[in-house]
């Protein structure tokens, strides 16, 4: 039995609330439906008697985070009335449905739940203002037993469903992502922002990256209310954020990138930027099978960071150069090291010896001592890795990734630049300053671009003896594919990697094979890491020449 009815803009009243229960009645006599009808009437007559005389106690702020009239989902009739819908579907077992619109070229989220009657909403508010009083558990496992106390110790006798709603609506209030939370955790969605005008919450969605971002239903009633929302995304996700610190950085508890900005010391007002990644990371596999890279192009990256080089991965914002630095890390070879160095965690590498190192951030008033990624760069030498890698290079800690390779190490990093020679500028320039002389040391850039609903790489650069760039990949049209300008084989790095790995003149031979390797994974639709791990141990056990 199923108790959502949806009443909008009215209220009803106990005899017309006591006729929703009767409908539900099957197989009863007449003389014990009467009674039924007659003791549901009273108990509604007495709650809704009892919920008025709370609210005069247990008054909720208007507009804040925890009243619940703002907050309630519905589909705008409007909306609906002249949209054009391009896809609907559910979220967290039905609890929220998600809507996608079309109308004048605009792509619209909308996110709708099952409403129940009014003082159903006016009894969920009461309640989450008494465990706001009262500090209580709100826990996942203490949640239920909490709703259970404060329902009791007001004297409210509810039934099963309205008790499931009070629940839901209760959840919404506590969990970590509050009104954002079908948000967070509809996989589909790649991105959240809340701008710092009108407060109107916007996505992008990995299957409709056409709208770019799509306008949601969500809107933040003041400028109070992000204000205390941000506040509240920061301190969930480990940090503080204030006038004084306006600023922040963080990686939200189910992983994602927060970008904070409270207040209005550095901007108009608070916003918010959320960068979802998929809670399984993509593999070189299905970059390829988007045509964000070729096999060929990705074993030639393979051997090169099989031989420990220097590989930058550069691209404006959104381009996807972690999820291709990702990728690469996930063919390392699964009986080596890797070390990452971050200031906001965002790598996610299924690798089985993976050791991670954060930065750190100090508030001004303590006596600790901050840790750079500069730091942990020099640090890193001694974490015996085989793999350094830097989430994104921002200063001088460049200097001493590419130092790694002096030693033997692997190291890669990702940067914002818009060309190879962008790039090379930015490395020579403050605040990165790297010495001319060792643009020699880099052995490869990968340049990545987004165009429309398409990210991918778009060319792949050598860096020669005397520190220029040499093309080797290049994709000369959007609709054609990434394709050698020279044979990989014969380039300078790749002859320097058949040395390192020792495979001499058979280094076409381990090209070949990996070329091959990486289409039949893709035939296959070996995707995923666990399936292509098996796979990655089997093909350096018996077919790879590096053993």
């Amino acid at each position: 039995m199923r108790f959502f009815k949806k009443i909008k803009g009215s209220k009803q009243s106990s005899e017309e609330l006591v006729e929703i229960e009767e409908e539900k009645i099957e197989d009863v006599s007449d003389e014990e439906l009467e009674k039924q009808i007659k003791k549901e009437k009273e108990r509604l007559e007495e709650l809704i008697e009892r919920i008025a005389e709370l609210k005069n106690v247990y008054s909720v702020t208007e507009g804040s985070l925890w009243d619940l009239n703002w907050m309630i989902l519905r589909e705008p009739e409007d909306l609906v009335a002249k949209a054009t819908l391009e896809e609907s579907y559910e979220i967290l077992d039905g609890d929220y449905k998600i809507s996608i619109y079309s109308y004048e070229g605009n792509g619209y989220y909308i996110v709708s739940e099952k409403i129940p009657v009014d003082y159903v909403i006016d009894l969920s508010n009461i309640v989450g203002e008494v465990i706001r009083r009262t500090g209580l558990d709100v826990s996942d496992e203490k949640l239920d037993e909490t709703i259970d106390y404060v329902l009791d110790m007001l004297k409210l006798i509810v039934n099963d469903e309205e008790r499931k709603f009070i629940r839901h609506y209760i959840y919404k209030l506590v969990n970590p992502y509050q009104i954002l939370y079908p948000l967070f955790m509809d996989p589909e969605v790649e991105e959240i922002t809340v701008p710092d005008k009108e407060f109107i919450v916007y996505v992008r969605h990995r299957r409709h990256p056409q709208f770019q971002w799509l306008t949601t239903n969500i809107v933040f009633p003041n400028k109070d209310t992000l204000n205390s929302y941000v506040q509240r995304l920061s301190l969930v996700s480990g940090k503080s954020i204030s006038p004084s610190n306006p600023y922040v950085e963080a990686r939200a508890p189910d992983g994602s990138r927060l970008t904070l900005v409270y207040g209005e010391e550095v901007s108009a007002g608070p916003s918010i930027t959320v960068r979802k990644y998929p809670e399984e990371p993509w593999t070189i596999i299905k970059l390829i099978a988007v045509d964000a890279i070729s096999p060929e192009a990705a074993a030639y990256l393979w051997i090169l960071h099989d031989a420990k080089g220097v590989i930058l991965i550069s691209g404006p914002m959104a381009s996807g150069k972690t999820t291709l630095l990702n990728a690469l890390l996930m063919l390392t070879d699964p009986r080596k090291k890797i070390v990452t160095l971050e200031e906001t965690p965002e790598l996610n590498i299924p690798h089985p010896i993976w050791q991670r190192l954060y930065t750190r951030e100090v508030p001004f008033y303590t006596e600790l001592k901050p840790v750079t990624l500069w730091d942990l760069a020099r640090w890193s030498l001694r974490t015996r890795g085989d793999y350094v890698v830097i989430g994104e290079a921002r200063g001088e800690e460049i200097i001493a990734l590419v130092q790694q390779s002096l030693f033997g190490t692997g190291a890669l990093t990702t940067i914002h630049a818009t060309s190879p020679s962008d790039l090379v500028n930015r490395l020579l320039s403050p605040p990165m300053n790297l010495p001319e002389y060792w643009l020699s040391s880099i052995w490869s850039i990968v340049q990545l671009r987004a165009i429309g609903s398409w990210r991918g790489v778009t060319e792949i650069v050598e860096m020669d003896t005397k520190g220029r760039p040499v093309k080797i990949f290049e994709r000369k049209r959007r609709t054609g594919s990434l394709e050698a300008v020279v044979d990989p084989i014969k380039t300078y790095r790749m002859k320097l990697a058949a040395s390192l790995l020792i495979l001499g003149d058979k280094i076409k031979d381990e090209y070949d094979k990996r070329v091959n390797f990486l289409i039949r994974m893709y035939e296959h639709k070996i995707d995923t890491y666990d399936k292509l791990k098996v796979e990655l141990a089997k093909f350096y056990a018996e077919e790879s020449g590096v053993r």
